[in-house]
């Protein structure tokens, strides 16, 4: 073990396995040539397998694991802070930069380069990670997330990004967008509390068509409060942009050709929201949106908007206030002048509304919705409208609404 105390604690690490910060230190960017600003991205090498934040520890900047390519177990571990407030929000999409010296500012607080045949894994425990300018774990593949605190107040700085077979548990994230992102298969989250501030999912089950979603499970979350002023409204079925859809407490962004929850359908259950959210559910099907900013300059992805999608998954054990405005659950409609570039790379353009299709399966267990005069009511499908504010879309949505005998919720 070594304790670091200076950068010159971090020129010859061989030999060592683990580092001790204690206290405040603001970690040197590559080569360790200078003093850190905490604004500087710390490459750790590939030979160290712990990093201890011990108690009041104030690690200034972010932390990006070599990879052994031996499939290690890299901990971080502590009850210290991971900063990384001083980096640039405006650069936060600058990962890809031909520029090499912007690449942090792009980079996620926590992270692996890389992606050898046999990867390393992350055990996060413990610690608090802060203010992000961008996302707060990369998209970790079968790793440990337990006791681990989020926060940041940035507009786009989204929150654990979890890849397959992670597990997460016991976790608070008060953070700028996307929250718990199920970005993958056999993902597991136990007793997560939520704060969302400006936009994103609470739940955020994925985007475009490469999530399957098998064997996800999430078993207890506490949503304290959600602060989106987006959508004032119900958005429309026609709208082609992002235009805030994914704002909810439940999201779902997935183009065509999507095939989430055929084998094993995820489950989501014993969820408690504190305060109206604006959004329940927006699970839906729709286009990549190209104008944001992550997607421009030819990373948009091509997707045949003629393939069909397929969802299934399941709900379970939800009681929250009914929502402020409405829910959206199915399959967006493409207007009429659409434009869009086929995979093969040729442009179309629709003469005539066309509607996204596919098939939909909506399993609603236990929900249960305050409405606003202090009525609760259980979700079921003759109150769906007036009670859930759901109005399904497309000629393949199945929202089935379940009671099982024994439910309750206790306030």
């Amino acid at each position: 073990m070594r304790h670091v105390h200076s950068n010159s604690d971090l020129t010859d690490l061989t030999g060592i396995d683990t580092l001790d910060f204690e206290g405040f230190f603001a970690l040197p960017g590559t080569g360790n040539a200078s003093e850190g600003t905490g604004a500087q991205e710390y490459l750790v090498p590939a030979n160290i397998d712990n990093i201890f934040l011990g108690p009041g520890s104030w690690l200034q900047g972010k932390l990006r694991f070599l990879q052994s390519d031996a499939g290690h177990i890299r901990r971080i571990y502590g009850p210290g802070v991971v900063d990384s407030s001083r980096f640039s929000y405006k650069l936060r999409q600058c990962r890809n930069s031909a520029d090499a010296s912007l690449h942090p500012d792009g980079h996620q607080t926590i992270s692996l380069e890389g992606d050898p045949p046999n990867p390393d894994r992350l055990f996060l425990d413990g610690i608090v990670i802060t203010d992000s300018n961008y996302a707060s774990t990369a998209n970790l593949l079968a790793s440990v997330i337990n006791n681990v605190k989020v926060i940041g107040w940035n507009g786009n700085n989204d929150g654990l990004q979890m890849a397959d077979e992670t597990v997460a548990s016991n976790v608070f994230i008060r953070t700028g967008d996307d929250s718990l992102e199920f970005w993958g298969q056999n993902i597991t989250v136990t007793n997560a509390i939520v704060w969302q501030n400006n936009s994103g999912g609470v739940v955020n089950l994925g985007w475009d068509n490469k999530f399957t979603g098998d064997g996800n499970t999430l078993d207890g979350l506490y949503v304290v409060r959600t602060d989106w002023t987006q959508p004032r409204a119900t958005p429309p079925w026609n709208v082609t942009t992002l235009d805030n859809q994914d704002n909810g407490v439940f999201v779902s962004l997935m183009t065509p050709g999507t095939s989430y929850g055929q084998r094993q359908p995820p489950v989501y259950r014993n969820v408690f929201v504190e305060e109206p959210p604006r959004v329940l559910f927006s699970l839906k099907i729709l286009p990549p949106d190209c104008g944001l900013l992550g997607l421009k300059n030819g990373n948009c992805p091509a997707v045949d908007l003629t393939l069909p999608a397929e969802v299934t998954l399941s709900i379970e054990n939800l009681f929250s206030p009914q929502s402020l405005i409405g829910n959206s659950i199915g399959f967006q409609t493409l207007p009429s002048g659409f434009s869009y570039d086929f995979p093969a790379g040729m442009t179309h353009t629709l003469t005539a509304d066309y509607p996204l299709h596919g098939i939909m399966n909506i399993n609603l267990t236990n929900v249960f919705i305050k409405k606003p005069e202090g009525i609760v009511l259980p979700l079921t499908a003759p109150d769906a409208v007036c009670v859930g504010l759901i109005s399904p879309h497309g000629d393949t949505v199945n929202i089935n609404y379940n009671l099982s005998v024994g439910a309750l919720f206790v306030r």
